[in-house]
């Protein structure tokens, strides 16, 4: 128990806890398996066997604050290497605060619909819109919806507030009437040229 209190004792067991509190959550919502939940607690277990050898060096506390804070640094690098590269391959590059379109003569703003139900958004767009496709990470819980106005653009909508309800659909087949009082989080035109 001594052992514990060191710095990368804490870690261990806070990567530990992490790891089981989002392995039960992941079971107890039906959330499809994913690994990082598991390398977590590999990582609390890893830190637990290095703490008693660490304790050994010199100035021991900084070094074992610097191992434990290795793995989230290493995320959020990963992280903002894999959406960097995931915007600039997908998004249009256009000013995100005000992402407007040219439908020939008006032009609209698609900050207003930040924050406002996903309802409104469809309503004013539905003689557009070709396509529903909805958007679920992991798999079977609802993220956000796709609307296809032809096969080269298209609105990419990320919700919040999704009713808990809907949230879940081991079918996948969410329907407006259900989410539609979900709030916009983001909103993106897509065009993608094939030339």
């Amino acid at each position: 128990m001594k052992n514990l209190k060191t710095p990368l004792g804490i870690f261990a067991i806070l990567y530990l806890i992490y790891g089981i509190i989002m392995n039960i959550r992941m079971f107890t919502e039906k959330m499809w398996p994913t690994y990082l939940f598991f390398i977590s607690m590999i990582i609390g277990i890893l830190f637990l066997f290095l703490n008693k050898p660490t304790k050994q060096l010199k100035n021991y506390k900084f070094w074992q604050i610097i191992i434990g804070i290795i793995p989230v640094t290493f995320f959020f690098v990963y992280m903002q290497i894999v959406n960097i590269k995931y915007d600039t391959n997908v998004q249009n590059p256009t000013n995100e605060n005000v992402l407007s379109l040219k439908t020939g003569i008006k032009k609209i703003e698609f900050s207003k619909y930040k924050g406002s139900e996903l309802s409104v958004f469809y309503k004013d767009f539905e003689k557009e819109i070709t396509e529903i496709i909805w958007n679920d990470e992991p798999p079977a819980k609802l993220s956000g919806v796709t609307f296809v106005i032809n096969e080269n653009k298209y609105y990419d909508i990320e919700l919040d507030s999704i009713p808990k309800l809907f949230k879940m659909n081991l079918n996948m087949n969410w329907k407006m009437n259900e989410v539609g009082n979900s709030k916009i989080r983001n909103i993106k035109l897509i065009e993608e040229n094939n030339e």
